[in-house]
């Protein structure tokens, strides 16, 4: 009888415990995603700047933003009119785990942005809450750093 109650009561508490961790995540993302005041996001624990030596023009913000589009990022204009944008839903990512999941489908957010007479990259992890170790810390690390390099990669080309 005690089995039985193990079997039942296991399956719910994980079930429990990925809806929670869902919720949380979706919650964070919809705060954060209201924010557009770029000096108040928060850094990712992943986290690089990339920056190109020519200024952000509104002909090359159509270009990023029409790519950021095609990949259906959600963007929002910052309040000096920055491009920021959210790349893959973190949930997806959650329940993918991180070792099954491409580079690409990684959930990260990219700012764009006119610093200097530079246009600056900015690009951060998005994956919600992580507190890997070891080697899935080193994945994490590892395939953000890639989906980094392959969206700047892409907003570079595209704007050159």
């Amino acid at each position: 009888m005690m089995t039985i109650g193990y079997l039942i009561g296991a399956p719910i508490a994980i079930l429990l415990l990925i809806v929670f961790f869902t919720l949380y995540i979706k919650s964070k993302r919809l705060k954060e995603s209201r924010i557009n005041d770029v000096s108040k996001l928060k850094q990712g624990k992943v986290h690089n700047v990339f920056s190109l030596n020519f200024p952000l023009t509104e002909e090359k913000k159509q270009k990023v933003l029409i790519y950021l589009n095609s990949i259906d990022a959600k963007t929002l204009e910052g309040t000096n009119k920055e491009i920021i944008s959210y790349i893959n839903a973190n949930s997806k990512a959650l329940l993918g785990g991180i070792f099954n999941l491409e580079a690409t489908k990684f959930p990260i957010r990219i700012v764009v942005f006119l610093k200097e007479n530079r246009t600056e990259i900015q690009m951060d992890d998005n994956y919600g809450f992580q507190k890997f170790k070891g080697n899935a810390k080193n994945v994490f690390e590892q395939k953000n750093k890639e989906a980094f390099e392959y969206h700047f990669s892409m907003i570079s080309q595209l704007i050159n």
